[in-house]
């Protein structure tokens, strides 16, 4: 989470732009296009919390933390946030180039390999199915789907 205005800062100053991080559950709509590569994060909800850590209660940058995804029981991601693509300090730096981040924005740094789409067969969700979000040192946020209202 962004703790100050933050415009066009590097990689080597972008942490002290950071109040603190807290774990976010991107959740997928697939059936609102028909495609998982089109249908991206969902439009109408963003799954955040419990909580926020500040700085001083995990490693410079959130290096080196396990996260993980169960549901219904069943661990269907696991990985490390030093496994990450880009790491924090990178996105950040990038993303003030582009926008003026203020305090309270999140980034979210994208999700560990195993997404339900890409495993054989596929593991989508449906009313009924308990997620479990961990970064461990972080928080752990709890979700059920549930059905939506019909339009």
């Amino acid at each position: 989470m962004i703790g100050c205005r933050t415009r066009g800062v590097t990689a080597r100053t972008a942490l002290r732009h950071v109040a603190g991080y807290t774990v976010v559950n991107g959740v997928a709509a697939r059936s609102d296009s028909g495609s998982a590569l089109a249908s991206g994060l969902s439009t109408d909800v963003t799954l955040v919390g419990p909580a926020m850590v500040t700085t001083d209660d995990v490693p410079m940058g959130g290096r080196g933390l396990t996260m993980s995804c169960v549901i219904d029981g069943r661990v269907r991601q696991k990985a490390n946030t030093s496994q990450l693509i880009f790491d924090v300090a990178t996105v950040i730096a990038h993303v003030s180039t582009v926008i003026t981040l203020l305090p309270g924005d999140l980034i979210t740094m994208g999700r560990p390999a195993g997404c339900g789409t890409v495993r054989e067969p596929e593991v989508l969700l449906y009313p009924g199915v308990d997620m479990v979000t961990e970064i461990k040192g972080v928080g752990e946020l709890r979700n059920s789907v549930v059905r939506s209202c019909p339009q």
